[in-house]
């Protein structure tokens, strides 16, 4: 009888260390926005006045916060903002807000305080319409409003 012996050696060798690096990677839009802010004035004694923005024919904008404070005639309690853009051959219409007079114009004139956080688009070559409404006329003190919007645009080429 014979007898095989089999040995087996385990080799101990020094293994490759492979690290891990984290990279961040920028998102790729990021490069080409551009932070904006419009501003929009108005005045008139009708129940309906508005103010439009040009966009230009380069770039997209990105409408992220609508601001907004305006006084009537104090007949009037109750105001409506909208916002109009154009995406492709549609209008996208944003009601913005309806806002309720705040008591401050102390019995001479009605005011009103609106903000809004929100996601509104206007393509290159539009115009961004701001519409402001009253129930009734404002031959007294006119309907005054002052409405800021802010965002990013993006350049296009």
């Amino acid at each position: 009888m014979a007898i095989v012996l089999v040995s087996g050696v385990a080799v101990l060798t020094p293994r490759a260390v492979h690290a891990v690096v984290a990279t961040f990677v920028r998102d790729v839009d990021n490069a080409g926005r551009h932070a904006f802010s419009y501003f929009c004035g108005v005045n008139s004694s009708s129940s309906q006045t508005s103010c439009s923005i040009p966009m230009a024919s380069n770039q997209e904008l990105v409408i992220q916060n609508l601001g907004c404070v305006a006084t009537s005639d104090s007949t009037n309690k109750t105001l409506l903002t909208e916002i109009y853009t154009s995406i492709g051959l549609a209008d996208d219409a944003y009601h913005a807000s309806t806002a309720t007079d705040t008591g401050f114009g102390l019995g001479s004139q009605s005011q009103y305080n609106t903000g809004v956080n929100l996601t509104l688009y206007a393509d290159p070559s539009t115009s961004i319409l701001v519409r402001f409404t009253t129930k009734t006329p404002n031959p007294t003190n006119g309907l005054i409003a002052t409405c800021f919007l802010t965002g990013y645009s993006v350049s296009l080429p």
